[in-house]
């Protein structure tokens, strides 16, 4: 299992198979996330291997819990996390529409002519 982050501004959730195991760093990276300055609750999913942390965003940092993280030696070195606004789905371009339409067309196409061709053989 490869280190996961979800971050939404004040919640970042962290996956990593250390904390699926009773594992010293992962109680020792709980405790010292309990402790840390800004953050309001720190909740422990061990059959989904994942942290989910809140924070005050004015008081602290993703970046700082994520290095933590990294000192306890539960993740990877901070890596790029995952925002809600990253998420989003790119819009498409008119031409992709387009290319969507003529598939369609020539699918529907294939299935006309297949029903038709299938009634001629029947009469």
């Amino acid at each position: 299992m490869t280190d996961y982050m979800h971050h939404v501004p004040g919640r970042l959730r962290i996956r990593s198979k250390v904390f699926r195991c009773d594992t010293v760093s992962r109680n020792m990276a709980l405790r010292k996330l309990r402790a840390m300055d800004g953050v309001t609750s720190v909740r422990l999913n061990q059959k989904a291997a994942s942290v989910t942390v809140t924070y005050d965003t004015d008081v602290t940092e993703p970046t700082a819990i994520t290095s933590l993280l990294d000192q306890c030696e539960c993740i990877k070195a901070p890596s790029k996390i995952a925002t809600a606004s990253a998420s989003k789905p790119k819009s498409l371009k008119r031409s992709d529409w387009n290319v969507g339409k003529e598939v369609g067309k020539i699918a529907f196409n294939v299935l006309v002519s297949r029903g038709v061709t299938s009634l001629i053989t029947r009469i």
